[in-house]
């Protein structure tokens, strides 16, 4: 007899996250072999809906029937899901008005009803948590996954029943980044939240801001190429260097605005105090902050980044997974120079989900908040005149940090303008971060540049 998800207990603890986070009443299962993760599902929500066509299978499901939030069918889920919103004798329709997580694990020898379980889904007309066994991760490929008739189980088989079910840029996704038992790719799929329709006479307009310096230009070209490249939409690129940038990149002719500066003899601290002032030298109401070696490799519309376009501020809870060195790190480093700058615990990591996007209102408040707490300027507050070197990182005294107080402010004091999303390990993400002082070589180079080619 198999134990609960294929015995692996990460996948366990994802789905009971999720029925957490989602305030899930009714799990909808298809597959359910011996039955023994139905059993752990049923301890989760009040309601499983479990289905299963191979006879022999069913039967050892019998152990079910002591159940009684548990309702079995034998069946094939491709037909059972063809009647959603028409009315079925066991009330499906009537559960379906609850929050609901399915977990998509039936298949036969040689067919998949993966599609048709989704075509049922988007007949539903519910925007539920979907999570899909045996599915391909593209993070961990050595995790299995299945081929059937259907094709690959890969994201852009699904990608098109996704959109309908919740709407383009209405869901979210995840992988399994680890694995025990049997070792089979998991994907998760989550709505994104939908807050209360405000009438809006017009979309905000964005500016995408950098701060840079010389040595990091050979990053930030190909960044800025990048978004040239892969991001669509109406934006306008801003980029503030030291004054020594100038003679360097006078020949990129690139579509940017450039605002040159003279630096802090603590570079580090320099770039903070750029970003955290983006809104003294740019005028659109939305700004995203990016790093240079931050580099957008694929397509996505400017818009993927906010929610009914407004900002989203991502984060990490401290304790989401102990074996994670930089949060560990990053809170031994940042909680103490965001505490002592506006007077609060940095409760959570939100130096996650580049770009980071705030109204350009917020940065001006933080500003404010700072002068308040150390009763100082805000440059005074933040400044550093200690030389910085990248070797010494972990030792460096850190005044400020940028990123980490500016979703610590949105989230406190202005969440009413902000949506909050928890950024669970592995999740999909187009733009990827480099680290500039290690990362560097020719063979990356040479990608940046086929990828800027195709």
């Amino acid at each position: 007899m198999n134990d609960p998800f294929n015995s692996d207990q990460f996948v366990q603890k994802e789905v009971k996250r999720l029925v957490r986070a989602h305030g899930i009443q009714t799990i909808i299962e298809t597959g359910t072999h011996e039955g023994n993760t139905t059993r752990v599902m049923a301890s989760m929500v009040p309601r499983v809906i479990t289905l299963e066509l191979d006879k022999e299978y069913f039967s050892k499901g019998d152990h079910l029937e002591i159940l009684q939030n548990v309702t079995r069918l034998r069946a094939d889920s491709a037909e059972v899901f063809s009647d959603f919103g028409s009315g079925l004798p066991w009330s499906l329709p009537h559960t379906l008005s609850t929050p609901t997580l399915f977990y998509l694990d039936a298949h036969g020898e040689s067919h998949s009803p993966l599609l048709d379980e989704l075509e049922g889904i988007i007949r539903s007309k519910i925007r539920p948590v979907i999570v899909i066994h045996d599915f391909c991760n593209p993070f961990r490929p050595e995790f299995g996954s299945d081929t059937w008739d259907i094709g690959h189980y890969k994201l852009d088989l699904i990608e098109p029943y996704l959109n309908r079910i919740y709407g383009e840029h209405g869901w979210d996704h995840h992988y399994n980044l680890d694995a025990d038992g049997q070792k089979r790719g998991v994907i998760y799929i989550e709505p994104y939240p939908v807050p209360e329709p405000v009438p809006k006479l017009h979309s905000p307009s964005v500016d995408i801001v950098y701060a840079s310096y010389k040595n990091d230009l050979c990053w930030l070209v190909y960044s800025i190429q990048f978004l040239l490249k892969h991001l669509r939409g109406a934006y306008r690129i801003v980029v503030r260097l030291n004054a020594d940038c100038e003679d360097v990149i006078k020949d990129w002719r690139l579509p940017v605005t450039y605002h040159f500066v003279k630096p802090w003899p603590d570079s580090y601290a320099f770039q903070m105090y750029l970003k955290s002032t983006a809104d003294q030298y740019s005028e659109a109401e939305l700004i995203m902050l990016i790093d240079s070696d931050h580099m957008l490799l694929e397509p996505v519309d400017v818009v993927s980044f906010l929610n009914h376009g407004g900002p989203v501020v991502h984060y990490r809870n401290w304790d989401d997974d102990p074996n994670d060195s930089s949060l560990v790190v990053g809170r031994q480093i940042w909680g103490p120079p965001v505490q002592r700058t506006l007077g609060m615990p940095l409760d959570r990591d939100y130096m996650i989900g580049t770009p980071f996007t705030f109204w350009r209102g917020t940065f001006e408040a933080v500003r404010s908040r700072v002068e308040k707490v150390v009763g100082l300027p805000f440059h005074d507050a933040i400044y550093s005149d200690v030389p910085y070197d990248y070797r010494n990182f972990l030792n460096h005294p850190m005044k400020f940090c940028d990123y980490e107080a500016l979703g610590l402010y949105a989230s406190k004091f202005e969440s009413d303008r902000y949506v909050l999303k928890h950024h669970a390990k592995g999740t999909h993400w187009p733009i990827r971060n480099y680290w500039s002082h290690g990362d560097w070589s020719r063979e990356l180079m040479n990608y940046f540049d086929e990828v800027l080619a195709k």
